[in-house]
C-alpha cells in the first residue's frame, strides 16, 4: 500500500464555484455558506446543495494534484476549507498499520510524524478495517481509543470529529480524519460529504492515471451520488458509532 512522507501545509485553495446560498461576509473564493447545512428531508436546498457545489470543486482541485503526496496534503486543506474544521489528517496502510502521510492545522508535528495505529485497532484503524465512515460526537470520551500511545487527539485537544475511509474498487487505502477542538455534532449531509471526498481520494490512490481526467459531476450530479451512497448502510452505523457502541 502506498505511504507517503508527511508534507507542509500547501496554500489555501483557490477553487471558484457558484453556490446556490449566498457566501458569508468576507469568505473566501471557496465561498463558505452563510446559513448552517440543514440536516433533514430538506437538504437537497439551499445551503446542502450549496455546500455540494463546493464539495464538486473541491474534488476537481484535489484530483488535479501532480503527486500521491500532493494529492493527500490537497485532501486535508479542502477538508478543513469545505467543512469548517480546525484540523485533518490522512493515514495510509502500510505493513498493517496506518501512518500519517498529511496533515494540516496541527500545532505540533511531533505526534504525527510518531503516529501509528493496527488495523482494526482504535477509531482509525476501525474505519480501515470495515470501511465504514465513524462520526466521533467526543473523542476524548470514546471508548475505543486506545490509551498509551503517541495520539493526534490528546496533543491537539480534538473533541469531536469525522474519520472516513480512503477506499476504492481495489480496497482500502486509509482514512481521513477530521477534528475540531470543540464539541459539536456533525449534520449528516457534512458527514456524507467527507465520506464522498474521501472515496474520490481512495480511487485516486487507486488509478493516478486517470486522476486528471476527473470531469466533475455538478452539484446534483454529486449530491445523487452522495445519497446512493449514504443511504445504503451509513445513518444507522453513523448513529452507533457515534454513541461508542460497536
Amino acid at each position: 500500500m502506498l505511504a507517503t512522507p508527511a508534507t507542509g501545509p500547501l496554500t489555501r485553495p483557490r477553487w471558484s464555484v457558484v453556490v446556490a446560498a449566498p457566501r458569508a461576509p468576507g469568505a473566501g473564493s471557496f465561498g463558505r455558506l452563510a446559513a448552517p447545512v440543514p440536516a433533514t428531508g430538506s437538504d437537497c436546498a439551499g445551503g446542502a446543495l450549496g455546500l455540494v457545489s463546493q464539495a464538486d470543486a473541491a474534488c476537481r482541485w484535489i484530483l488535479g494534484a501532480s503527486s500521491p503526496a500532493e494529492l493527500l496534503q490537497r485532501s486535508v486543506v479542502a477538508a478543513c476549507e469545505l467543512l469548517e474544521v480546525p484540523l485533518s489528517w490522512v493515514a495510509v496502510i502500510s505493513g498493517g498499520e496506518l501512518h500519517v502521510a498529511a496533515h494540516h492545522g496541527l500545532r505540533s508535528t511531533d505526534v504525527a510524524k510518531l503516529w501509528c495505529m493496527p488495523i482494526g485497532a482504535g477509531l482509525a484503524g476501525r474505519v480501515a478495517a470495515t470501511g465504514e465512515t465513524i462520526l466521533v460526537h467526543d473523542w476524548q470520551e470514546d471508548p475505543r481509543r486506545i490509551p498509551g500511545s503517541p495520539s493526534i487527539v490528546e496533543a491537539e485537544g480534538v473533541r469531536s470529529g469525522i474519520v472516513a475511509p480512503l477506499v476504492s474498487a481495489a480496497g482500502i487505502h486509509g482514512v481521513l480524519a477530521l477534528g475540531d477542538r470543540r464539541l459539536r455534532d456533525m449534520v449528516p449531509i457534512k458527514v456524507a460529504v467527507a465520506t464522498e471526498m474521501a472515496a474520490r481520494v481512495g480511487e485516486a490512490l487507486r488509478d493516478p492515471v486517470d486522476r486528471p481526467r476527473y470531469p466533475g459531476l455538478g452539484a446534483s450530479g454529486l449530491l445523487r451520488r452522495i445519497r446512493k451512497r449514504f443511504s445504503r448502510a451509513a445513518v444507522g452505523v453513523l448513529e452507533r458509532a457515534g454513541r461508542g457502541n460497536p
